[in-house]
């Protein structure tokens, strides 16, 4: 199934480019971009039994949905986490799309799960398909790209980078300083207390690991109150690309912290020698917007986030 799936993105190269991480990219080849951002990764999830295909036949025509189960989301949550990476359809029609949809989740999605799938805002078949199923739309994401350059600003406050010691005051930050519009706490299927907490937890996985930046202010006497942390680059097609994880800043302490975080942080990413930084926000997130932007972020993509969390059987 995965040569047909294959076909199919190979047929039609400017349905697919989006769901690509690194459409910022230029100079690169679209099918060069598919095959190694895309689809090789995919065959080596499925090969490695992370990712299923689920092929449902809606008349003459197939989709295949490529599901992912989320191991470390379904221990932290309880209940079965997955990410529908993406639907390949053999035909470009809104009805059969909807149709297959509906299906997958009467059909594929079992008691308890949870479905989320990000859909590029240029697959608008899908996203006109998808709005009148049982998946609702969460979050949508604005993906920020930075061309690293030699000129850099610097920050002129005092920033360390973050130790063990500091995990319970970073938790406390990001459990407080809640986002609205991100996808836990947009999402009725958790409640306020399991999203905060989720963040909280987030912080922490960060400082221990998860990221492998984590920038807080330094001031003396003073626990940190804000925090940013970022990974540093991997080689993409003969560029280093690096990406910034969380932030957070309690602005009832001080405010105007997290444009100099950045700035440290891209220095440091720039020393590792980053050739890029991306970012991703929510389109209602206008505080980060304006700092992404001042920082001289460009906007690469447009994503929709949907869930789907079945409770039972639906009839």
């Amino acid at each position: 199934m995965y040569e047909k799936i294959r076909g199919i993105i190979h047929q039609k190269p400017s349905v697919y480019f989006d769901y690509s991480q690194y459409v910022f990219l230029r100079g690169v080849d679209k099918l060069e971009l598919l095959e190694n951002s895309i689809l090789e990764p995919i065959k080596r999830q499925i090969d490695d039994g992370l990712v299923v295909i689920n092929p449902i036949k809606i008349g003459k025509y197939k989709h295949f949905f490529l599901t992912k189960k989320l191991k470390w989301d379904s221990e932290y949550f309880g209940f079965p986490c997955f990410s529908l990476e993406m639907i390949v359809s053999e035909i470009v029609d809104i009805q059969s799309m909807n149709e297959a949809i509906n299906v997958y989740i009467n059909e594929f999605v079992i008691d308890n799960a949870y479905v989320t799938v990000n859909l590029p805002s240029s697959h608008i078949q899908i996203i006109q398909a998808i709005c009148s199923t049982k998946f609702r739309l969460i979050e949508t994401r604005l993906n920020y790209y930075l061309i690293i350059k030699d000129n850099i600003k610097y920050s002129n406050k005092p920033i360390r980078k973050a130790t063990n010691n500091d995990i319970l005051s970073l938790s406390a930050v990001a459990k407080k300083m809640r986002n609205k519009f991100d996808r836990v706490h947009a999402d009725c299927a958790f409640s306020e207390i399991e999203a905060d907490n989720y963040l909280g937890t987030f912080a922490e996985q960060a400082v221990k690991g998860f990221a492998d930046i984590v920038l807080v202010p330094d001031l003396v006497n003073r626990t940190p109150f804000a925090f940013l942390a970022g990974n540093l680059p991997i080689s993409v097609f003969g560029k280093k690309v690096s990406k910034l994880v969380l932030a957070a800043v309690d602005s009832s302490i001080q405010k105007g912290w997290l444009y100099p975080l950045l700035l440290e942080l891209i220095r440091n990413v720039q020393e590792e020698g980053a050739d890029f930084l991306t970012t991703i926000t929510q389109a209602a997130n206008k505080p980060a917007i304006r700092v992404w932007e001042k920082a001289g972020f460009r906007l690469s993509n447009i994503t929709h986030l949907y869930s789907f969390k079945r409770y039972d059987k639906i009839s």
